[in-house]
């Protein structure tokens, strides 16, 4: 994880504010209701529209991928990077 810390972080300056904080709310672990109004207050992400849209930009930056309509992180490691650095 620390070798890739430098990689991540790139990854993290290539992103908006909301598309990290929702981020944030994977690696914390949210992965239903994350259109529910509490998780969109908590995490400032916006619009539930607004989940739509982040969900499909980091799907093509390749970052998360859905299951069964669940989004996860594709790499296990920036999922603990970010629960490290962006821990509430």
């Amino acid at each position: 994880m620390n070798q890739n810390a430098l990689l991540f972080q790139r990854e993290i300056d290539g992103l908006t504010t909301t598309q990290v904080n929702f981020l944030r709310a994977l690696a914390d672990g949210v992965r239903e209701g994350l259109s529910s109004q509490d998780v969109l207050r908590s995490y400032r992400l916006g619009t539930s529209g607004n989940v739509v849209k982040i969900k499909q930009a980091l799907e093509t930056r390749e970052i998360i991928d859905t299951f069964e309509a669940t989004p996860e992180f594709v790499d296990p490691a920036f999922q603990l990077w970010m629960k490290r650095v962006y821990a509430k």
